[in-house]
């Protein structure tokens, strides 16, 4: 075995607050208010989740969708750009129709009860043509990200035109805008300079350092744009105003941006557990143990460029998240959440050159076409967690047990784990997942936390695996409604108030166990199915299995119930809890559920959908399309929804080997809810077209290409597909200059489209 000591005794986080000039409050007597490690509302720790959407990406008919899947992954504040060159593309002709409606799109988060953070520039970067800077600002004699006087008058006008859309919708008028940040990497990057000769010059990154910002604030709240908090992106030197901005960071695994000669990355540290609340070691502009340890650009996935196109796992994505809040972080926020697509300009595109003329997928939780990936069930069941315990997790003060040098990326023998403890209790943070290293299973790992009070050593039953790639959280002297958990092998999900009391549910990692130790003193009785039961120097020790079979009843002195349900990693990953049809539940399915008008939504590729709810209700389920058989597994009530199955089909005509012409039917998107096309192709990019017109990209990176059919539905019926590969090449490029400049190619060219197939998508409207 190997036992791994954290001395946890008289271990206290200073927390104050006060000091800092950000908060504020809305008419509905909700008070946001900060101290200097956590966010708080009503008084109370409040841990943030952001995910970036970016509206002027995505088309407006499907916004109020995309916001429902947003909200129903855990999201709890929505970060958007404002993008200056989407709507002031030439000069004095704002435009704020359609896709550029931001407040139509604010309007419908304040509908679906989701709060805003505006990231309104000027720069904003994002991959955006320079940075979002207008093309035409260029022409004027001055330094952008200045305080030359010229350039703020530009910058006041871009203010004013926003404050206008927006009146009204600031936290402090009812409204969901609780966060604005200012200039985007201000003193830290520029963009590529589209308008330059030489591909990859850049603009500046800023001259003025925190008196711009200054000077952007006083423009800002002159124009009405007063929200409870500024922010700003704080990462490698980037200035802040002291005090009066929440400086936020970021975190990527995978940097294309900045690849070597062969396009070789070396391993990030990102996956390292520091106190980085204390020590940050990336920006000493400001105190860090001041503010919170929030962040705003978590790598979700990653934008690949031309030349560097990694795949991003969501190992890596949950993996990050688990070691951010084991270092210390009470906010979390990804970029991307939601991915989208670049936008024809009236002039041109409007990307950055380095990356697809069209595509923004970025590889995100939620893909380009509203897709859930793997990683948005991953995500999902952390904010679960955090959502539920986040405040007894938030005043926790990070312990990392051994020297944190001791471990570096290359590290794959000493296990990598952490503490977040508070009066006692807290939580191990587990990970084994590293970019670019190939990971071992950790075997045998037993814990002794010494505490003010008692030693725990865990687990009773032999020692836990940790497995390759995987990372855990595992509570100590958890309250669990009165009662408390002196520890457990597994790890917290989410809990529902019923009407006897509380039901918990945990989840087991593979080579892990399900293990809970309670006091015995402290039950008044206890019940057990499918579980093994050892009471041993007073403490009672239950060895369960997982699954919806099982459960643990116990009953506390004062005759408070509580029921533990350990669920499977599948199960738990596949879990989301809703407030519908008069109370919290749990659902269990691999089917995307979201809320939409009182109705369960129910998306899913397969028509024949299982769907576990727990509590389970009394009436049938009303289906708007299908039949639906009950049953019952455990405590779950389960439902079998079956759709009509719809065979889609496509007429396709090759010219050439990566020359393809497709023709879809009239009845294309006839009872479903969207049609996605998989191509399988091999070569460099992938390029779709529709009556000439390019409408998607892709870089080749050994994933699948995958586009969504519905939002070009009455184009692609009419008009068809042209899809066009170009080769990947093999071999040497020659250049030849005479009268004109010449490339030709002498080697191996592959490109080929090896299949196509179009993959329905359902949807079923659930009432009771």
């Amino acid at each position: 075995m190997s036992l791994y000591k954290v001395n946890l005794e008289g271990v206290k986080k200073e927390i104050y607050s006060g000091h800092l000039q950000m908060g504020g409050s809305n008419p509905q007597g909700e008070e946001i208010s900060f101290s200097n490690y956590y966010m708080m509302v009503n008084g109370k720790p409040y841990f943030g989740i952001v995910g970036e959407f970016h509206y002027g990406r995505y088309p407006y008919r499907y916004w109020e969708e995309s916001i429902r899947k947003i909200k129903a992954g855990g999201v709890n504040l929505l970060a958007s750009y404002v993008i200056w060159n989407y709507h002031e593309e030439e000069e004095g002709q704002f435009d704020w129709t359609e896709n550029n409606n931001l407040r139509y799109f604010v309007n419908l988060c304040g509908r679906n009860d989701m709060k805003v953070i505006l990231r309104i520039g000027p720069f904003a970067h994002g991959e955006v043509r320079n940075g979002g800077i207008p093309d035409w600002l260029y022409g004027r004699p001055f330094d952008i990200r200045s305080n030359d006087p010229e350039y703020l008058h530009y910058a006041k006008r871009w203010y004013d035109e926003i404050g206008r859309q927006v009146q009204g919708l600031l936290y402090k008028d009812g409204g969901p805008i609780v966060g604005i940040q200012l200039e985007n990497e201000y003193m830290h990057a520029g963009a590529p300079w589209e308008l330059a000769y030489k591909q990859g010059t850049y603009m500046t990154a800023g001259r003025d350092g925190a008196a711009h910002l200054i000077e952007l604030k006083k423009l800002a709240t002159g124009a009405g744009l007063i929200p409870a908090y500024f922010t700003g992106t704080a990462w490698g030197g980037a200035a802040i105003i002291e005090h009066n901005m929440l400086p936020m960071l970021a975190g990527y695994a995978f940097t294309p941006w900045n690849p070597d000669e062969n396009y070789v990355q070396p391993p990030t540290k990102e996956f390292l557990f520091r106190d980085l609340h204390t020590n940050q070691n990336d920006n000493n502009e400001y105190q860090q143990n001041d503010y919170p340890l929030a962040y705003c650009e978590m790598g979700g996935g990653i934008q690949i460029t031309y030349n560097h196109r990694p795949v991003v796992p969501p190992e890596s994505v949950e993996a990050m998240t688990v070691v951010k809040i084991g270092s210390g972080s009470n906010l979390v926020g990804y970029y991307m959440y939601h991915g989208g697509s670049n936008r024809i300009g009236k002039h041109g595109y409007m990307n950055e050159f380095t990356v697809p003329k069209i595509s923004y997928d970025f590889q995100a939780p939620i893909r380009e076409f509203g897709q859930l990936a793997d990683s948005y069930r991953y995500l999902r069941s952390l904010f679960m967690f955090l959502h539920e315990f986040g405040d007894q997790l938030a005043p926790g003060k990070t312990v990392v047990p051994y020297n944190p040098e001791k471990i570096q990326p290359e590290n794959t023998k000493d296990l990598r784990y952490s503490t977040r403890v508070h009066n006692d209790s807290g939580f191990i943070f587990l990970n084994n997942y590293q970019d670019h290293v190939e990971m071992r299973d950790m075997k045998d790992i037993e814990f002794e936390l010494k505490l003010n009070n008692e030693t725990l050593v865990f687990p009773y039953h032999g020692g836990m695996t940790l497995k390759k790639n995987k990372c855990a959280i595992l509570p100590f002297n958890l309250d669990l409604n009165g009662l408390t958990l002196n520890y457990s092998t597994c790890q917290p999900l989410t809990k529902l108030d019923l009407d006897w009391g509380a039901h918990y549910f945990f989840y087991e990692h593979q080579g892990m166990g399900a293990e809970y130790c309670f006091k015995e003193a402290q039950l008044g009785n206890y019940e057990c199915l499918g579980a093994d039961i050892v009471q041993v120097a007073g403490k009672v020790i239950i060895k369960t299995i997982s699954g919806l079979d099982t459960e643990i009843v116990l009953t506390g002195p004062v005759g408070k119930k509580v029921k533990i349900t350990t669920l499977t990693r599948e199960q738990a990953l596949n879990s989301i809890k809703l407030d519908l049809w008069g109370q919290n539940r749990l659902f269990i399915s691999k089917a995307d559920l979201t809320l939409s008008n009182g109705n369960l939504e129910v998306v899913s590729r397969n028509h024949r959908i299982s769907l576990d709810v727990y509590p389970g209700v009394t009436h049938d389920l009303k289906l708007s399309r299908g039949i639906c058989i009950k049953g019952k597994t455990g405590i779950f009530d389960q439902y079998e929804i079956e759709q009509v199955k719809k065979e889609v089909q496509l007429k396709t005509r090759k010219a050439g080997d990566h020359r393809l012409v497709i023709e879809f039917g009239h009845d294309l998107l006839d009872g479903l809810n969207d049609v996605f096309l998989e191509i399988d192709y091999v070569g460099d990019t992938g390029n779709a077209f529709i009556d000439g017109k390019l409408i998607n990209d892709h870089f080749y990176n050994g994933l699948q290409w995958e586009i969504g059919l519905k939002r070009f539905e009455s184009e692609i019926i009419n008009k068809g597909m042209y899809l066009f590969i170009s080769p990947l090449r093999k071999g040497k490029m020659i250049k030849h200059v005479n009268q004109a400049y010449v490339e030709t190619f002498d080697g191996e060219e592959i490109a080929n489209i090896r299949d196509v197939r179009a993959i329905p998508e359902y949807k079923v409207l659930a009432s009771i």
